[in-house]
């Protein structure tokens, strides 16, 4: 659901509805890519999608390509086209020769020859010998064997010069099977992309000073005055700024201590803690915050 709703969202022009849904669904994406609703998206969608450098694989750049695949064998008639176009979501820097061979064996990409060479070409690129098997560019691996072969005692040596220079004229005669300039910058352009970074930054719960203090009063007791207010906190690229109020440990009149924020998925658990200070009134529940709902429970 999320990506129909993150459409919608951007349709009815809900930003913050809209970035929530896409950030789950790129949190999401093995779940996502095996949905019916994937499988739908357009050409323009899916390829935005897929480029997303959030995108969170389990298995890897070779999951991405599968899910560009699974899209193009949904409806092949119409989208064999975009076998090259899917090839550029994929960040082969970080895939291995082995999962960059097996790409040769799906459909879609057999049936475009040109996808066929890009993958070829980025192979010998990753194992350093671009070019190399070409005998036409590369006439020492004929001279090298032809070496090896006249170092050895032969009855015939005239005949053996007159198969060198037969090899010879084959060589000179022979189409060229290297890369054409225009795969081999692809290639290149498709190896040059650097991995994806997932958005990680720093998040702490900390007090926020605020200007006008307050002193609470007891009956047995005067209270220390509050001065803080707990907040989670996050980098924005350049300082720390508040973004979440831990309202459930702030309720009393004086400050919260002693208590724990556990971050799992998509929740802030808080554990423990005196909220009300020198009432010995501690917190026996475990509040959580769920991010997507913006509401604590317990």
């Amino acid at each position: 659901t999320w990506l129909p709703t993150s459409n919608l969202a951007d349709k009815l022009g809900l930003t913050e509805l809209k970035q929530k849904t896409k950030t789950l669904a790129l949190w999401n994406f093995s779940k996502v890519r095996k949905t019916e609703q994937f499988l739908y998206l357009t050409s323009e969608e899916v390829i935005e999608f897929l480029s997303d450098d959030r995108l969170r694989t389990t298995e890897g750049e070779f999951e991405v390509f599968e899910a560009g695949v699974n899209w193009i064998e949904h409806s092949p008639e119409d989208r064999l086209f975009y076998s090259i176009p899917m090839l550029s979501v994929v960040r082969f820097k970080e895939m291995e020769a082995f999962d960059i061979r097996n790409m040769l064996h799906f459909s879609s990409v057999k049936d475009t020859p040109q996808a066929e060479l890009i993958i070829q070409c980025i192979l010998e690129m990753k194992d350093g010998i671009l070019n190399q098997s070409c005998e036409s560019c590369n006439p020492s691996n004929i001279d090298d064997r032809d070496s090896i072969e006249s170092g050895k005692s032969s009855p015939l040596p005239a005949a053996g010069i007159f198969f060198k220079s037969l090899k010879r004229k084959r060589r000179t005669t022979s189409h060229c099977t290297c890369f054409d300039p225009t795969t081999v910058k692809t290639a290149q352009d498709l190896l040059a992309k650097e991995p994806r970074c997932l958005p990680l930054f720093p998040c702490v719960a900390a007090s926020l000073p605020f200007s006008t203090p307050t002193t609470a009063e007891s009956p047995r007791m005067k209270l220390r005055e509050k001065t803080k207010w707990p907040y989670m906190f996050q980098w924005d690229g350049e300082q720390l700024v508040p973004f979440i109020y831990l309202s459930k440990i702030d309720e009393g009149p004086a400050e919260a201590m002693g208590y724990k924020v556990v971050v799992k998925d998509l929740k802030l658990y808080v554990i423990g803690g005196e909220y009300m200070m020198g009432q010995g009134d501690w917190n026996t529940s475990i509040w959580f915050y769920d991010t997507w709902k913006e509401v604590w429970q317990f």
